[in-house]
């Protein structure tokens, strides 16, 4: 079902919302003790975040991050703050996944040590990139040698 189309139903959105949800997806590798994720098979953010088009004011279409909207569905309310994803998966939407926390808590949360491939996210395995170099990478995933500069 197509979300772009002005005019749907709120309930007709949600359907459409909950479509693109894959709840037999995997166990979080870091938080093993936590029920399985829903992973989010829609559109998605460079960095992992599922996105869905909703309809704003005066027929505008508005892209929104997934799990803002589960995090809504489920009763919490539009978030007024950050929604962090207790188990790390940024694809993730299952509702007991997220909490509403502030910006200093997710990001003590986000601190990953480790990429998804269990090598260590620290110099000199950083590869860092974007805008003022606040995003990281692993050297080690990338192929690139440890000894290459930081400067490229």
């Amino acid at each position: 079902m197509n979300t772009d189309v002005p005019g749907m139903t709120f309930k007709q959105r949600v359907l459409a919302f909950w479509a693109k949800v894959n709840q037999n997806g995997p166990v979080s590798p870091h938080h093993p003790e936590m029920s399985n994720c829903w992973i989010w098979d829609g559109c998605k953010t460079y960095d992992g975040y599922g996105t869905f088009c909703i309809q704003g004011s005066r027929e505008k279409q508005h892209n929104v991050l997934a799990h803002q909207v589960s995090f809504f569905l489920a009763g919490g309310g539009w978030p007024t703050m950050q929604i962090d994803h207790i188990c790390h998966v940024p694809s993730c939407v299952r509702p007991d996944h997220l909490r509403h926390v502030s910006q200093q808590e997710n990001a003590k949360y986000r601190i990953v040590k480790e990429c998804k491939y269990g090598h260590p996210l620290a110099d000199p395995n950083l590869y860092y990139y974007g805008i003022k170099r606040r995003l990281r990478r692993c050297r080690a995933c990338l192929g690139m040698p440890l000894a290459e500069s930081k400067a490229i």
